[in-house]
């Protein structure tokens, strides 16, 4: 769905553990109160989850690219975000 974020790890997945998250996020489609509006809540969300802890590699961390323009009379709008684990998490 959306393009993938940074270089790819050498080493091989293991197929238990988790190394990264990918979110699909909804909002409230804004764009009639601004144009720019669904993607400033978009980036300001990236870099929220940047700055808000330290268990993702921020590098390899951000929005995916967009899978559709939005309606401008759709209620919502989704974004991706790939969220790159610093340690995977073994399962």
């Amino acid at each position: 769905m959306g393009a993938e974020i940074g270089g790819g790890d050498s080493a091989p997945a293991n197929t238990n553990e988790i190394r990264e998250i990918k979110l699909i996020c909804k909002g409230v489609n804004l764009n009639q109160l601004r144009v720019t509006a669904n993607d400033e809540l978009a980036f300001n969300f990236e870099k929220k989850i940047k700055s808000m802890t330290n268990l993702f590699d921020v590098s390899a961390t951000g929005l995916a690219a967009q899978s559709a323009m939005t309606n401008a009379y759709a209620n919502t709008f989704t974004f991706n975000v790939k969220l790159k684990l610093k340690t995977p998490v073994k399962i």
